[in-house]
């Protein structure tokens, strides 16, 4: 992002310049929707209607086995009725891929919980590193779920066998 510039010598030059690190999961989305189905300005609202429909059938199907199939579908009304919600769902941004991941990683750490075996904590470690890299704020929620399972020792050494995967993960 280029703050300011200064015309001199017959050319327009930055005068500061700051990098900012942007998220790349998101564009990452939309550039795999680019390659399936062309350059198009429409890709961005089409990949978040896929992922209201996504949200919006994760919730039903948590909800569901403790609430019922029509209390889960007047919590689904609820949630479309919220005005910030309608707006994110018919906006470009990332704030509904955001709120995708936080509900899987929700769901998975409600998994991993009930099972307790490795298999449940790599599906949590897999959302809890793709939600980081959905939103710039989004890295704090691995480092709370991970403080909040180190104290309540649900972490064990075995969850992290084979080390290389939690290693190649991180560098990612």
């Amino acid at each position: 992002i280029i703050n300011e510039s200064m015309f001199y010598q017959g050319q327009l030059n930055p005068a500061t310049f700051m990098n900012t690190i942007k998220p790349v999961f998101f564009p990452f989305l939309i550039h795999l929707l680019h390659v399936f189905t062309g350059y198009r300005l429409e890709n961005v609202f089409i990949l978040n209607f896929v992922i209201l429909t996504g949200i919006l059938s994760l919730v039903y199907a948590l909800l569901r086995p403790a609430l019922g199939r029509v209390y889960s579908t007047v919590a689904l009304l609820f949630i479309i009725a919220q005005p910030a919600f309608s707006l994110y769902a018919t906006s470009g941004g990332f704030d509904l891929c955001n709120l995708f991941f936080l509900i899987l990683c929700f769901a998975s750490l409600r998994w991993f919980l009930e099972r307790k075996d490795a298999g449940s904590f790599r599906l949590l470690w897999i959302h809890l590193i793709a939600i980081a890299h959905v939103r710039p704020e989004s890295v704090v929620y691995p480092i709370i779920v991970y403080v909040f399972l180190f104290m309540c020792k649900q972490l064990k050494l075995k969850f992290f066998k084979p080390l290389y995967f939690y290693i190649i993960s991180l560098l990612s």
